[in-house]
């Protein structure tokens, strides 16, 4: 078994992306609810999770800088204080999706640190 290199808050910066993910989740529930074009998509999390889950064993082991973790952890900073602006913007009527894909690539971002 390959032992996984250590980088420095990995477990807080699973938490946050975690989080980032149920607040999208949650964002989009109404939408998913509300229309029926889009009622597939609590299917949606649940088979991203499941390709996760089998690409898991696939990943190799990364070498991070102190210089590299720094900046991802100023990227999650930056995350998290455009959260309420984005959480206001977000409460505009249903019909206006921008918001709704704005909060999908910012989660998606925070997995890329």
């Amino acid at each position: 078994m390959i032992e996984m290199a250590r980088i420095p808050g990995a477990g807080l910066a699973w938490a946050i992306a975690g989080l980032l993910w149920l607040w999208t989740f949650w964002a989009c529930a109404g939408e998913w609810q509300n229309t029926a074009a889009y009622s597939y998509g609590f299917f949606v999390p649940m088979l991203a999770g499941y390709f996760f889950w089998r690409r898991w064993p696939e990943l190799r082991p990364v070498k991070v800088s102190e210089g590299e973790a720094h900046r991802a952890w100023a990227l999650i900073c930056l995350v998290v204080v455009l959260a309420g602006p984005i959480e206001l913007l977000r409460q505009t009527p249903l019909y206006w999706r921008p918001v709704l894909w704005a909060m999908g690539l910012s989660a998606s971002r925070s997995l890329r640190l």
